[in-house]
Protein backbone atom coordinates (compact mmCIF):
# COMPACT_ATOMS: atom_id res chain seq x y z
CA UNK A 1 0.00 0.00 0.00
CA UNK A 2 1.63 3.32 -1.09
CA UNK A 3 0.18 6.46 -1.46
CA UNK A 4 1.02 10.39 -3.27
CA UNK A 5 1.99 12.48 0.41
CA UNK A 6 -0.74 15.08 0.32
CA UNK A 7 -2.49 13.82 -2.80
CA UNK A 8 -4.11 10.18 -3.26
CA UNK A 9 -5.10 8.06 -0.16
CA UNK A 10 -5.62 4.46 -0.15
CA UNK A 11 -9.24 3.48 1.19
CA UNK A 12 -10.39 -0.32 1.78
CA UNK A 13 -13.76 -1.17 2.50
CA UNK A 14 -15.20 -3.74 4.16
CA UNK A 15 -14.90 -7.90 3.34
CA UNK A 16 -12.74 -6.71 0.87
CA UNK A 17 -10.08 -9.42 -0.27
CA UNK A 18 -6.67 -8.50 -1.17
CA UNK A 19 -4.29 -11.30 -2.76
CA UNK A 20 -0.60 -11.70 -2.27
CA UNK A 21 1.41 -9.53 -3.88
CA UNK A 22 -1.07 -7.08 -4.76
CA UNK A 23 0.17 -3.15 -5.18
CA UNK A 24 -2.55 -0.38 -4.35
CA UNK A 25 -1.20 2.82 -5.04
CA UNK A 26 -3.36 5.52 -4.09
CA UNK A 27 -6.51 3.31 -5.13
CA UNK A 28 -10.12 3.60 -3.17
CA UNK A 29 -11.64 -0.47 -2.70
CA UNK A 30 -15.22 -0.73 -2.10
CA UNK A 31 -16.84 -2.89 0.08
CA UNK A 32 -16.82 -6.53 -1.21
CA UNK A 33 -14.31 -6.48 -3.91
CA UNK A 34 -11.86 -9.03 -4.58
CA UNK A 35 -8.48 -8.06 -5.67
CA UNK A 36 -6.58 -11.25 -7.36
CA UNK A 37 -2.76 -11.58 -6.63
CA UNK A 38 -0.11 -9.74 -8.00
CA UNK A 39 -2.93 -7.40 -9.79
CA UNK A 40 -1.83 -3.00 -9.41
CA UNK A 41 -4.11 -0.45 -8.61
CA UNK A 42 -2.65 3.26 -9.38
CA UNK A 43 -3.65 6.36 -8.30
CA UNK A 44 -6.85 7.28 -8.24
CA UNK A 45 -8.15 4.08 -9.55
CA UNK A 46 -11.79 3.51 -7.98
CA UNK A 47 -12.76 -0.31 -7.79
CA UNK A 48 -16.74 -0.06 -6.88
CA UNK A 49 -18.26 -2.71 -4.47
CA UNK A 50 -18.38 -6.30 -5.19
CA UNK A 51 -16.17 -5.91 -8.22
CA UNK A 52 -13.70 -8.15 -9.16
CA UNK A 53 -10.09 -7.52 -10.65
CA UNK A 54 -7.90 -10.59 -11.99
CA UNK A 55 -5.11 -11.98 -10.80
CA UNK A 56 -2.11 -9.87 -12.85
CA UNK A 57 -4.66 -6.91 -14.19
CA UNK A 58 -3.18 -3.36 -14.08
CA UNK A 59 -5.82 -0.92 -13.35
CA UNK A 60 -4.66 2.52 -14.74
CA UNK A 61 -4.81 5.88 -12.71
CA UNK A 62 -8.01 7.33 -12.43
CA UNK A 63 -9.68 4.10 -13.63
CA UNK A 64 -13.02 3.28 -12.15
CA UNK A 65 -14.45 0.20 -12.16
CA UNK A 66 -18.35 -0.16 -11.61
CA UNK A 67 -20.12 -2.42 -9.50
CA UNK A 68 -20.31 -5.61 -9.46
CA UNK A 69 -17.74 -5.89 -12.61
CA UNK A 70 -14.89 -8.32 -13.72
CA UNK A 71 -11.46 -6.74 -14.69
CA UNK A 72 -8.74 -8.62 -16.12
CA UNK A 73 -5.60 -7.63 -18.46
CA UNK A 74 -2.93 -5.26 -18.74
CA UNK A 75 -4.48 -2.57 -18.98
CA UNK A 76 -7.18 -3.67 -17.25
CA UNK A 77 -10.85 -3.61 -18.86
CA UNK A 78 -14.24 -4.60 -18.48
CA UNK A 79 -14.70 -8.93 -19.05
CA UNK A 80 -18.37 -9.13 -17.72
CA UNK A 81 -20.69 -8.25 -14.79
CA UNK A 82 -20.96 -10.74 -11.75
CA UNK A 83 -23.90 -11.79 -9.76
CA UNK A 84 -24.12 -9.42 -6.50
CA UNK A 85 -25.18 -12.17 -4.23
CA UNK A 86 -22.13 -14.54 -5.29
CA UNK A 87 -19.74 -12.43 -4.88
CA UNK A 88 -20.93 -10.72 -1.76
CA UNK A 89 -21.27 -14.26 -0.11
CA UNK A 90 -17.79 -15.11 -1.69
CA UNK A 91 -15.91 -12.49 0.27
CA UNK A 92 -17.85 -12.48 3.26
CA UNK A 93 -16.81 -15.82 3.46
CA UNK A 94 -13.09 -15.71 2.36
CA UNK A 95 -12.80 -12.66 5.05
CA UNK A 96 -14.04 -14.74 7.45
CA UNK A 97 -11.56 -17.55 6.89
CA UNK A 98 -9.11 -15.46 6.91
CA UNK A 99 -9.96 -13.90 10.51
CA UNK A 100 -10.24 -17.54 11.43
CA UNK A 101 -6.65 -18.26 10.24
CA UNK A 102 -5.45 -15.68 12.09
CA UNK A 103 -6.93 -17.12 15.55
CA UNK A 104 -4.88 -20.10 14.62
CA UNK A 105 -1.51 -18.64 14.72
CA UNK A 106 -1.77 -16.40 17.34
CA UNK A 107 -2.86 -18.99 19.74
CA UNK A 108 0.15 -20.98 18.31
CA UNK A 109 3.48 -20.48 20.68
CA UNK A 110 6.87 -19.09 20.08
CA UNK A 111 9.16 -22.12 20.71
Amino acid sequence: MHTLYEKSTVEIGDYVSIGHNVTVHGAKIDDYALIGMGAILLDYAHVGEGAIVAAGALVLSNTVIPPYTLWAGVPAKFVKNVEPEKTNEMNRKIAHNYAMYSGWFKDEKSE
